[in-house]
């Protein structure tokens, strides 16, 4: 059984702005306060895809470890675990008008077990869904007023 928690919000800025910073994971990973610990292991074999080491605090469990970031497609950042918490990520820029765009993060966490991973996995959706809210009002805020 798996836990998946989504966020979207509107960022009074084109697209290709909002994409550049967001999709970048050395500019967006810095600013999101609920990754305590992430780091650049690497390239990967695969054109597009690099290898991280990422870890975020949701409440007393520790998502992370060794990432594939994939970079490859146009305004999408996309990574899955390789190694730790099995989790993947996903973060969308949509255009939304002229000047605005629709940021989206879908996080999904995976627990091994049955009775005590689908009670843990119920308590974390929350706790992820407010850290995801909690990043992309973080990234929302720095795109339109730090960046501006």
């Amino acid at each position: 059984m798996s836990s998946t928690a989504t966020v979207t919000a509107t960022v009074g800025r084109p697209r290709d702005v909002v994409s550049a910073f967001a999709t970048d994971p050395q500019q967006v990973l810095p600013l999101i306060s609920g990754f305590g610990r992430f780091r650049f292991l690497g390239e990967l074999d695969e054109p597009g895809h690099e290898e991280w080491e990422a870890f975020l605090d949701v409440g007393t469990l520790h998502i992370g470890g060794a990432i594939d970031i994939d970079r490859t497609a146009d305004h999408h950042l996309a990574w899955v675990a390789v190694r730790g918490t099995r989790h993947t990520f996903d973060l969308i820029v949509e255009p939304d008008g002229a000047d605005r765009s629709l940021v989206t993060m879908t996080m999904t966490i995976t627990l091994s077990g049955l009775v005590m991973s689908r009670i843990a996995e119920q308590f974390a959706r929350g706790i992820m869904h407010r850290h995801l809210d909690a990043a992309i009002q973080q990234l929302r805020h720095h795109l339109e007023w730090e960046q501006g």
